[in-house]
């Protein structure tokens, strides 16, 4: 959704034409139908409320943006993008929540094999010459 999109604004602002975007829009009206197809089915009675909630707006601006791609109508293209890109967002950030948690790492640092020196450590000796 996000490539065919990027790709298409990328286009739009180089020529500011929808007619000389070649099938850009094209391509990213059916990534959006695409993005919304898979996720509609996985809205079900199982997501957490809060999660269905922000899917659900992310997939009803998904769909207004693609409409306003369709249509060709770059007045509403601003407005329509800005409300898909803060529901994407937010769908991201909400998810963050149903991720695990990340492994810890040692804090420890690594010993020094030379405490005195400021030279760096070496495995083999330095040529002397």
């Amino acid at each position: 959704m996000l490539r065919g999109y990027n790709a298409l604004v990328a286009r739009l602002n180089e020529v500011q034409s929808y007619d000389k975007v070649g099938d850009l829009g094209d391509k990213a009206r059916a990534a959006m139908i695409a993005g919304t197809d898979m996720v509609k089915p996985k809205q079900t009675a199982e997501v957490p409320g809060d999660l269905g909630t922000v899917v659900a707006s992310f997939v009803t601006s998904s769909s207004a943006l693609g409409d306003v791609i369709g249509r060709r109508q770059t007045a509403q293209l601003n407005s329509a993008s800005t409300r898909w890109t803060g529901d994407r967002r937010t769908v991201l950030d909400t998810c963050r929540a149903y991720l695990p948690t990340p492994p810890a790492t040692s804090a420890t640092a690594a010993p020094q094999s030379n405490p005195g020196s400021s030279a760096p450590a070496t495995s083999s000796p330095r040529p002397t010459g």
